[in-house]
């Protein structure tokens, strides 16, 4: 069996290298990816994108085997930084770039693996030459989201731009162009059946973290202060409101809420509100190498989110030692056993994130046991693991498609 995987987005290097173990990995097309020959090239850059950098090294993988594709990314992030066009035309022109540039470099194969909204053409080449289509989402489907979405814009009294709109025709497409679907979590899938999609044509593989850290102490928080910590987006769509709103009202002493992460246009006049409270603080965007510090000097980790697939922080927090709180709509809450690594709560539920939240500033013992408990079950979610796991997604394929599973 050989096996093609595009994605513009890093952690699936993770994939690549254990289906190349595998001796399956034809190619892997990926965003900026760099080696650690190139280490010139970004310490030449501000400090912000050598860290950001650091984190795309794709030494692993065979370089005969690999393709880079720099240019989409570069202009997505810096066109709206200019100020030329929106955060949301970017995506788009993104989404539609990378693809036409990846679509070059697909060979022929038998599964070929791509990432949601970056695989339309690419997957009708690969199709074409007689591949096994396999479309990875990594959010829930769609029109769920936006519609969760127009309910939360409304009680914030804010206009509702429902993101991805310029680019969803294109997403629904790749949906119906692949013979299966893989999402990362059973919250996802129940969205995507719902929507009318088959159930048995769609894999839950959870995104794995790293684990086994030697950059310092799990989590020693040596300022002796109970601290929230929130890492993602600020945006309607997290919750955050409802965690700040918590925060305040619970007013507990010698305590912070640190809300790390780039703030939503829409945000903004809200956030400054909130930072005249002394006692939370937001950092603004944080290179990814840079946020086990933030987890280390902190006590707890909350995402209250409206509606989030599978965010990655829940999981890297647990593997820093936090016990975690998490909405009923976040995919992460399926690795969270309730009061064992940490608390699930409804959405919007101010008051249940409050007991949750001061049983833990109460309790310091549970509080470290609920931790210690959240790193070793997080574990069970390595990056090896994961792998292991696509490999058992492409072999289950490889049987209901008559495709042989041995590799070179």
């Amino acid at each position: 069996m050989r096996v093609v995987i595009s994605a513009n987005v890093p952690h699936y290097y993770y994939a690549a290298i254990a289906v190349q173990e595998a001796g399956l990995l034809e190619r892997y097309i990926c965003a900026i990816g760099i080696r650690s020959s190139q280490h010139g090239l970004y310490r030449a850059l501000p400090d912000y994108w050598e860290k950001k950098l650091k984190g795309r090294v794709v030494d692993q993988i065979d370089p005969k085997r690999t393709k880079t594709i720099w240019l989409p990314e570069l202009l997505q992030k810096g066109l709206p930084r200019l100020g030329f066009i929106s955060d949301d035309q970017g995506n788009w022109l993104n989404n539609h770039l990378y693809d036409w540039l990846a679509e070059r470099h697909v060979e022929s194969c038998d599964i070929f693996h791509w990432i949601t909204g970056v695989g339309l053409y690419s997957a009708r080449r690969a199709k074409a030459k007689g591949a096994t289509l396999v479309c990875e989402d990594r959010s829930v489907y769609p029109d769920f989201e936006r519609d969760i979405l127009r309910e939360e814009y409304e009680k914030l009294g804010l206009t509702f731009n429902p993101p991805g709109l310029v680019y969803d025709s294109k997403v629904k497409s790749e949906y119906a162009l692949a013979d299966y679907l893989i999402v990362c979590s059973s919250l996802a899938k129940q969205t995507f059946v719902e929507a009318g999609y088959d159930s048995d044509k769609i894999f839950v593989h959870p995104h794995g973290t790293t684990v086994g850290h030697d950059d310092g102490p799990t989590s020693p928080n040596d300022e002796h202060c109970f601290r929230i910590i929130y890492v993602g987006q600020i945006i309607p769509r997290k919750g955050v409101h409802y965690l700040v709103q918590a925060f305040e009202e619970l007013s507990l002493p010698n305590s912070e809420l640190a809300l790390v992460g780039p703030v939503g246009s829409e945000m903004r006049s809200v956030v400054g509100r909130w930072m005249k409270n002394p006692s939370i603080r937001a950092t603004g965007d944080v290179a990814h190498t840079e946020l086990a510090n933030y987890y280390n000097r902190s006590s707890v980790f909350v995402i209250p989110a409206i509606v989030d697939a599978f965010p990655l922080v829940v999981s890297e927090a647990m593997a820093r030692g936090l016990p975690v709180i998490v909405s009923e709509n976040t995919g992460s809450k399926e690795m969270v056993r309730e009061g064992v690594d940490g608390f699930v709560a409804p959405i919007r539920d101010v008051e249940t994130l409050k007991r949750q939240i001061t049983l833990l500033y109460e309790d310091e013992e549970r509080r470290k046991e609920m931790g210690d408990s959240a790193r070793n079950r997080v574990a069970e979610f390595d990056w090896r693991r994961y792998g292991e796991r696509i490999i058992s997604i492409y072999a289950e394929i490889a049987e209901r498609e008559g495709i042989d599973l041995v590799g070179d």
